[in-house]
Parts: structure tokens; sequence; C-alpha cells
């Protein structure tokens, strides 16, 4: 990793040996990371959607913790 003094260039250089190290890593390309207006809108849905599914799962209280287990199962856990 570059210390405080090393080049904007240098930097810039390290970050992209780290981002490929990631990439390779996880098996991903840049394009596998690159959304069009669609998916990335169905991406911040998602999100969205998990985030109230945990506020309401904070809320609860008369709601048993297998019925929540077996729901966040539903849906937060990709289909194989």
């Amino acid at each position: 990793m570059p210390d405080d003094h090393t080049s904007s260039e240098a930097w810039r250089t390290w970050g992209n040996e780290l981002e490929a190290l990631w990439l390779n890593a996880l098996g991903l390309t840049r394009e596998d990371l690159t959304f069009n207006g669609a998916e990335a809108e169905a991406l911040q849905n998602y999100f969205y959607a998990t985030e109230l599914l945990l506020r309401c799962k904070d809320a609860a209280i008369r709601i048993p913790k297998h019925a929540w287990a077996e729901l966040e199962d539903r849906l937060l856990t990709y289909p194989s």
C-alpha cells in the first residue's frame, strides 16, 4: 500500500491492482458489476425492501423467531 507521499498515479495503479485482485478472487469481471438503469433500480428496490423487513423484525415482538427465520430464508436467500 502506498504511503501518504506517493503520487496519485501510484495510488491509481495500486487501486487498479487491488480491484483486479478482488475481481479475480470473486470470479467476477468489471462488466459483472456494471448495471443498466433497470437493474440498478431493481437492486435499489431490493435493498429498500430488505431494510424495511429488518426494521419490521426489530419492531416485532409477537412473531416467533422461527417464523422470522423462515421469512428471511425465503426473502434474503438467492435461489439456486
